[in-house]
């Protein structure tokens, strides 16, 4: 006889003398108590939540008929009692050898809401609508301050500079609370805004070259970013588009120490059509310099949104999390990034770079590098401390789990200030609008039409 039990398979056997034998698919793990749950079962839910999957999108087949029966209750009763814990424990770990590997060094982090810079993630907080007063623009401000806070705790690291995006907020929390750190602009945000800022001006008669260079301007923005090293370097780019590239105290940097010129002609746009320098045309190039001023800022050193597609592919905006699973599951994320950081281009059999042809929409390039698949080496260790965890855990597969004391539901228990009424007064409501829509003969008059 066999039976399906959870995620395994139990067999009876019955020889032809009585004898009654029994065989599973998955061996028991055992906690302090003794009680035991099958492997396969835990397995299966950590490899849900480890690798940032959903049990009800990605793995929905299990709940057919016929299926493997892994009921969703399983899964997020392990979740809560034993996954979570173990990812927040293998978290603590992992974030003070960071705090260990950056100590008596100055840092210069960068912050964003949700997102991260594309070092070692040192810090992650998150928070809830409901700590903010449910105002929400306050939620980037107030995990900011809490990362702050939280490293200044540790007095082994010092935070020396924070470049984050153009959020007016952020600014002024910096300049006010924060005045010992430089706070720098995140130079993907401005470089985006240049973009569109040039844009616009273009579209005034006479202004039209402004577009042409437009792309150039943007290249010299990010090449400043990396060698100005405080110096005119970015202001400069008002000569190249005239053709001056000798001047009394400094050149062009694409004029050599022995005078060669490596760029002799005009860029080229993507179809190889020479882009003309600007004429003297004095009222574009007063607005060029005004728009060239407005964005002479201190550059940020790191783009910070690397890691936010790989927070989003944890965590995705279409899936409503608990915050104790969202905080897991950020986690996660941090922990994906920092030791998949650096990875060296792939290559083949023969050594030589693979490279694979993609379109980016939108930069309107051709991308070609390949990068060496993600190794997981932290996997392992992951689920060791889970079992370790799960051997010395006290609490039954029924327990209560009791929430941290500064949880957002000791605040509100809904996303709502009012109190949420009941599940009869809105079934009430429901029925009545339906009376009245069935009553009103208009609504059946309405044609829909699909573009």
């Amino acid at each position: 006889m066999a039976k399906l039990i959870g995620s395994s398979l139990k067999v009876t056997l019955t020889c032809t003398a009585g004898h009654v034998t029994q065989w599973s698919s998955s061996d028991p793990h055992y906690d302090k108590k003794n009680s035991a749950i099958n492997e396969n079962d835990i397995l299966f839910a950590a490899s849900i939540l480890f690798f940032g999957k959903s049990l009800c999108k990605d793995f929905s087949v299990l709940f057919y008929p016929g299926s493997c029966m892994y009921h969703r209750s399983m899964f997020y009763c392990y979740q809560k009692l034993y996954l979570i814990p173990t990812v927040e424990k293998f978290w603590t770990q992992h974030i003070t050898n960071i705090k260990k590997k950056f100590a008596y060094k100055e840092l210069i982090a960068s912050g964003d809401g949700m997102v991260s810079e594309t070092g070692e993630v040192v810090e992650l907080q998150t928070v809830d609508k409901r700590e903010v007063n449910f105002k929400s623009p306050l939620m980037e401000c107030e995990g900011l301050k809490r990362c702050l806070d939280k490293i200044a705790t540790n007095s082994t690291m010092k935070v020396t500079e924070l470049p984050t995006d153009a959020s007016i907020t952020v600014m002024a929390m910096m300049r006010d609370k924060y005045p010992s750190i430089v706070h720098s602009l995140d130079v993907w945000h401005k470089a985006k805004k240049l973009k569109k800022t040039l844009s616009q001006a273009a579209e005034k008669k006479g202004h039209d070259k402004i577009n042409m260079w437009s792309d150039q301007i943007c290249n010299h923005f990010w090449y400043c970013r990396k060698e100005c090293n405080g110096d005119s370097m970015w202001i400069s780019v008002l000569h190249h588009v005239q053709n001056e590239h000798v001047r009394i105290l400094k050149k062009c940097d694409h004029i050599l120490n022995d005078g060669t010129d490596t760029s002799t002609e005009p860029p080229t746009d993507c179809d190889g059509t020479l882009i003309p320098y600007f004429l003297p045309n004095e009222l574009a190039m007063e607005t060029l310099c005004q728009i060239l001023l407005k964005f002479n800022v201190r550059f940020g050193i790191l783009a910070i949104l690397s890691v936010f597609s790989l927070m989003l592919a944890y965590c995705p905006k279409r899936n409503a999390f608990k915050d104790e699973a969202f905080r897991a599951r950020m986690y996660l994320a941090a922990i994906d990034h920092n030791f998949h950081l650096g990875r060296n281009l792939s290559r083949n059999v023969s050594g030589e770079e693979r490279n694979h042809r993609v379109y980016r929409k939108c930069t309107n390039r051709w991308d070609v590098p390949v990068f060496e698949q993600k190794s997981y080496d932290y996997m392992p260790v992951l689920i060791d401390t889970l079992y370790k965890y799960r051997a010395d855990c006290d609490a039954s597969i029924r327990s209560t789990v009791i929430k941290r004391y500064n949880h957002p539901e000791k605040v509100s228990a809904t996303l709502s200030k009012q109190k949420p009424p009941s599940i009869g007064e809105l079934a009430k409501l429901k029925k009545v609008v339906s009376q009245n829509n069935h009553n009103n003969n208009d609504i059946h008059n309405f044609i829909y039409i699909d573009f």
